[in-house]
């Protein structure tokens, strides 16, 4: 039991710490784009849980309940999975379109895309696996007699998957917005859709192949040792093109070790500039407070005028 717990605590430190400490890193070494890590890591977060929205809570949802979907979905599962894998797909590609091509002018830096792909590919952990996980701990903390239905071995593929599942997100997201720069989005859409639907397509339809709805074609572990030979491969692909990319996206405005110092500089300029007028304002009252003082130790002088004067 010792064993499966520690792999639960490894998936919610894959799914949640590990992110947070590469965005804030990324925060934290890059002062240029701050802001924009921040709005981009939002932004992400919040695409991904309207994918889900409209996805699940309301797309999926709507259909089983108005319409015959679900016999459509028993009759054919592969064609129904790939069908949601596409609205999935779309719906994950409309913010990009409309942030990086709309919002940010087609300028997004290489930085940036991967506080974005992060972002999103971290709250996907977090809703699937990390979230579970946690609650699982703090029941099992709660009461230690429950027993745990996952493996060990179960709950360290599942962290292994989500890995992969982050490089191959922020390499699809990384791809389309450096389409969109090199005004190219028609090729980087066709692209993003048909990597992003493949990515959630294959694995379910593999494991298909181990249900008793396909007659039990391939044991469950075959059909898992097929998609974690897909997902890594594909993962092996994204990280060649984050590579890539990142010379092809550097932006010498922000990223440059000029750009930078220029940056620091000014910053300590403003910071100057805040404390020679904190400065001043001191100063100004100081002197007034001994105006005060000076006027209150003349004989002559009246209430009223003293109060005009403080």
């Amino acid at each position: 039991m010792g064993l499966v717990i520690s792999a639960l605590v490894v998936n919610v430190v894959i799914s949640l710490i590990i992110p947070l400490v590469i965005l804030v890193t990324l925060w934290v070494k890059h002062p240029m784009e701050r802001k924009g890590i921040t709005l981009l890591s939002i932004v992400g977060v919040v695409s991904y849980i309207g994918m889900q929205w409209g996805i699940k809570e309301h797309g999926l949802a709507y259909l089983f309940n108005h319409t015959s979907f679900q016999d459509f979905m028993n009759a054919h599962y592969i064609p129904y999975l790939l069908l949601v894998a596409l609205a999935g797909a779309v719906l994950a590609g409309l913010p990009v379109l409309f942030v990086a091509g709309i919002c940010c002018r087609r300028q997004v830096s290489f930085y940036k895309a991967v506080a974005w792909g992060l972002a999103y590919g971290a709250t996907e952990s977090v809703m699937l696996v990390g979230y579970k996980s946690f609650l699982t701990i703090v029941e099992y903390a709660k009461d230690s007699s429950q027993e745990i239905s996952a493996t060990a071995g179960e709950l360290f593929l599942s962290g292994y998957e989500r890995v992969l599942m982050m490089l191959i997100e922020i390499a699809i997201i990384m791809a389309f917005l450096y389409f969109i720069e090199q005004k190219m989005t028609l090729r980087g859409l066709g692209i993003q859709l048909v990597c992003h639907t493949l990515v959630t397509f294959l694995p379910g339809f593999f494991i298909a192949f181990s249900t008793t709805s396909y007659y039990e074609v391939f044991e469950r572990s075959t059909t898992l040792i097929f998609v974690y030979i897909v997902l890594t491969v594909a993962a092996v692909c994204a990280i060649a093109l984050l590579n890539t990319m990142r010379y092809s996206m550097v932006d010498a405005t922000v990223d440059s070790k000029e750009a930078i110092e220029d940056y620091n500089i000014r910053l300590q300029v403003r910071k100057d500039m805040k404390a020679e007028k904190k400065q001043k304002k001191l100063a100004k009252k100081q002197k007034k407070e001994e105006t005060c003082v000076k006027e209150d130790s003349q004989e002559d002088s009246s209430e009223t005028e003293r109060g005009k004067i403080c």
